[in-house]
């Protein structure tokens, strides 16, 4: 929808900085800190279809990004035909939503199975949500954050904006680089390391992928339930809540197996591939929600009155969480050696290599999917923020893991 009143954007910033250079130059550095206020940004919002139309622009108020960013470099050898230069780069950068117009309270950059990237007045860029789910809200409960379950044994839905779980942000940290070259008379070798630290992301392959059971992380984060006695099995849930019972990013358990083997259990005259969500089931107290003093669970731990279920039935497929991943890596990006060939003729400065690049990464998720490849690259009209580049995302954006080799000639005329 064409918005005839929007206003142009007008950005105000203020840099501070600092530029050192000492011992002839083989100590260096830079600082820099910086605050950009952005006010009458145009962002995309949605709108409901009924209108005709998906989305339309607004001038969002005001937002304000501050950071820095560092370098250090040094020669620490410089003699006998032997120079070793490292320079090392750092930066962090937080942009926040301070003012929304036409009566906004949030924008929404993406969303998906119901949460996705969306800001808050007062909050930063980047942060990311998933659907929430009922759980044990009196901390003194001894069940406080179990899930709370459906008579049936399964997770509950919850809907509306103040029942999002906040689950991370796209936004790394900081990024740090290194550069360094050794060189030896006429030879030079040059390496490059980039490393994030922090952020997170949503890998909807793994959704897709994991909710058919075909991911071997799957596999590793069952519980083999059906191993243990009953008696054994509570006293291992109970013994660490976080890990084996109330639900966190990248992780939503379940207590099975595929088999008798891998510790399923028996629900029908098929085989031993069954399984349950760990939690409470409340059995009073739902009518008065703000009042804990009523409240009263049993627990869904394995007992007779577990509701088990063929597992392939116990995804967590309406929740984002279940696929959230830390961002942080470490690249080697780049590895070269090379030669710097003697002036002649026309030309000068000629340095003939050979490289590769992408020789080693480095994940903290360890999920096979490079953390620089998340987001989502979407169709749309120029301009659309809506549609046109999703960030935090990943949705089957998975490419092979390939090392380049190659050379390159250098030269000046």
């Amino acid at each position: 929808m064409l918005n005839p009143s929007l206003k142009p954007e007008e950005a105000t910033s203020i840099e501070a900085g600092i530029d050192l250079n000492m011992f002839n130059n083989r100590l260096r550095f830079t600082g820099t800190y910086y605050t950009l206020n952005n006010r009458n940004q145009i962002f995309a919002v949605n709108l409901p279809r009924s209108s005709g139309y998906s989305s339309r622009l607004i001038n969002a108020g005001l937002i304000r990004s501050q950071g820095y960013e560092f370098t250090l470099g040094a020669t620490p050898v410089d003699r006998n035909g032997w120079n070793w230069d490292i320079n090392l780069n750092w930066s962090k950068n937080r942009t926040s939503v301070e003012e929304l117009s036409d009566n906004l309270d949030k924008l929404t950059f993406w969303s998906e199975n119901g949460g996705g990237a969306i800001t808050f007045v007062g909050e930063e860029i980047g942060n990311l949500y998933s659907r929430g789910f009922a759980s044990v809200t009196d901390p003194n409960s001894p069940y406080y954050q179990w899930p709370i379950l459906s008579n049936a044994g399964e997770w509950i839905e919850l809907s509306g904006d103040e029942n999002l779980r906040k689950v991370g942000n796209f936004n790394p940290d900081f990024i740090m680089g290194m550069q360094t070259s050794l060189s030896f008379k006429r030879f030079v070798l040059n390496a490059s390391f980039d490393w994030r630290h922090g952020g997170e992301f949503m890998s909807f392959t793994y959704r897709y992928g994991e909710s058919d059971w075909k991911s071997q992380r799957q596999l590793d984060n069952l519980i083999p339930g059906g191993l243990y006695s009953p008696d054994q099995l509570v006293a291992l849930l109970k013994s660490d809540p976080e890990k084996y019972i109330i639900p966190q990013p990248g992780n939503f358990p379940r207590v099975g197996g595929h088999t008798q083997e891998t510790g399923g259990f028996p629900i029908d005259a098929n085989g031993h591939d069954g399984a349950f969500v760990p939690g409470v089931i409340q059995t009073e107290g739902a009518d008065t929600p703000n009042d804990f003093s009523d409240d009263v669970y049993i627990e869904h731990l394995g007992g007779p009155e577990t509701n088990k279920y063929p597992i392939t039935n116990t995804y967590p497929w309406g929740f984002n969480e279940q696929i959230t991943f830390d961002a942080s890596f470490i690249k080697l990006r780049e590895l070269s050696l090379g030669y710097r060939i003697p002036n002649f003729s026309v030309f000068r400065n000629a340095t003939f290599s050979v490289y590769t690049r992408n020789i080693m990464l480095w994940t903290k998720a360890d999920i096979g999917i490079d953390p620089e490849r998340a987001f989502w690259a979407g169709g749309g009209s120029q301009g659309n923020t809506a549609t046109q580049f999703r960030q935090g995302i990943e949705r089957q954006n998975v490419m092979p893991w390939s090392i380049p080799f190659g050379f390159k000639l250098n030269f000046n005329l």
